[in-house]
């Protein structure tokens, strides 16, 4: 299983997530200024595109090309941090672990609110939906065909986790039996959000109802 991760955009607190002792993972980068920065630091590379356009859609893309030369990868995103080596007999493929959104929760981009309520499981106070901090594919291209899903529906941003959670065709149960990820949640349960001058914790609830893991990744 191959570790694969992305950079692209022109964001500064992205980069600073990027460790300055490499691992040993395939990085997909779009803009020459995010190349020399990761060649600059020793990561092994594949150069796709010189822009600076930040698109989630870019990690769909990733995942394709991945998919094309290591067959069986992973992909983390940088603030994600492996703290115990992976059994690869418990990975489940495809798979992306979940978050949560409280249902009273708003983007500053009204689409994307909308598009949250259409594309999510709501269960009880929150929303329900894929994190793509970490993906699994094995066996078949998962980012060519989230593409043609995010074609379809022209998700304005969460491309990856509206598309994946589409994908699935699952109802939450069943999305947490074949499809959730063994080794992390996709938000430690002391994260909470500021809602209308309130401190909202859904993910304590979700990953409470998940049930234990063994855990071997933490998305900060």
């Amino acid at each position: 299983m191959k570790l694969i991760r992305a950079l692209w955009g022109n964001r500064e607190d992205i980069r600073e997530e990027v460790p300055t002792t490499p691992d040993d993972s395939v990085v997909y980068v779009w803009g020459k200024d995010n190349l020399n920065y990761l060649k600059s630091l020793g990561y092994e590379t594949r150069f796709v595109e010189d822009t600076i356009e930040s698109d989630y859609m870019f990690k769909l893309i990733a995942l394709d090309l991945a998919f094309k030369e290591f067959y069986y990868c992973m992909f983390l995103d940088w603030d994600c941090k492996q703290i115990k080596p992976v059994d690869e007999a418990g990975i489940i493929s495809p798979s992306m672990p979940l978050y949560s959104y409280p249902t009273n929760y708003t983007f500053s981009n009204p689409k994307v609110t909308e598009q949250l309520k259409q594309f999510s499981w709501e269960h009880d106070d929150y929303y329900v939906l894929p994190n793509a901090c970490c993906i699994t594919v094995n066996g078949f291209n998962l980012g060519e065909e989230l593409l043609k899903i995010h074609k379809k529906y022209k998700f304005e941003t969460l491309v990856e986790e509206f598309a994946f959670k589409v994908f699935t065709q699952a109802t939450l149960d069943e999305y947490i039996d074949n499809y959730d990820s063994p080794y992390l949640y996709g938000r430690e349960s002391s994260q909470y959000f500021w809602v209308n001058g309130k401190k909202v914790n859904t993910a304590e609830k979700l990953n409470k109802y998940i049930g234990k893991k063994d855990i071997r990744f933490i998305h900060e």
